[in-house]
């Protein structure tokens, strides 16, 4: 199971039950493929300048994104200008001088119960002032409640908290929760080790032990935009 199709579970049972996920917007994707290239890149060679590395990041992120998503010649080039403007202010916020990658994406499965989930963490950064790992991780949602109550948010920092000595002055690490704003700019805001809840770490597994058991239900009343809306309430249009 990934992280979009756990998000998909938690949010409505029914939704995952027929395919359904939970995923950035396109601009969020592009950003996040931009920001992972970078990193790789910058890793493989660290005396590169900034410009060089970011015109070469966001032209990989749109191959990617091709390979994903139809758009027209207008909405990809439009994509394309909103991107460069997103990584450089990105670039602005985790300045080069401030922080510096320890590695760049990164796939972390880990097991809960009988169900392997696959997470995704896009870089961590560190810097010279402490040993608090500093974790991207791009979200499809845009309000702080969701972020925060997203369960892949606390497997992630769950996983994380072990890799650096525990220090009553500081967390042990810090997710940064990224996405793009409507109006093209960057969104971000964070969460620490020390907000890890366990009764919620307990909830989030009694959640994959009802969908290794194949329970399924719409939700009600459903609020949701959804495409299977129809197939949970066939008579809703009539």
């Amino acid at each position: 199971m990934n992280e979009e199709r756990l998000r998909a579970y938690i949010k409505c049972s029914q939704l995952f039950y027929y395919g359904g996920v939970e995923k950035p917007s396109p601009q969020t994707r592009m950003a996040q493929y931009a920001v992972e290239y970078y990193l790789t890149a910058r890793l493989r060679d660290s005396k590169r300048e900034r410009a060089y590395l970011l015109s070469k990041a966001v032209l990989q992120a749109t191959k990617t994104c091709e390979l994903e998503t139809k758009l027209l010649h207008g909405q990809a080039q439009q994509l394309i200008n909103q991107t460069a403007l997103w990584l450089d202010e990105f670039l602005n916020l985790f300045s080069d001088s401030m922080y510096y990658p320890i590695t760049g994406p990164l796939p972390w499965r880990i097991k809960i119960n009988r169900t392997a989930i696959d997470l995704k963490i896009s870089g961590i950064l560190r810097t010279a002032k402490n040993q608090t790992l500093h974790v991207l991780s791009f979200t499809p949602y845009t309000t702080r409640h969701s972020q925060v109550n997203d369960p892949v948010v606390h497997l992630k920092l769950n996983a994380l908290k072990d890799f650096v000595k525990k220090n009553p002055n500081r967390p042990q690490a810090m997710l940064h929760m990224l996405w793009s704003r409507a109006n093209g700019h960057v969104g971000f805001d964070h969460i620490t080790t020390k907000s890890i809840n366990p009764e919620y770490l307990k909830l989030i597994g009694q959640k994959i032990q009802e969908a290794e058991r194949g329970s399924h239900f719409p939700v009600l009343p459903c609020r949701f935009a959804c495409p299977f809306k129809t197939k949970c309430f066939p008579g809703e249009n009539k």
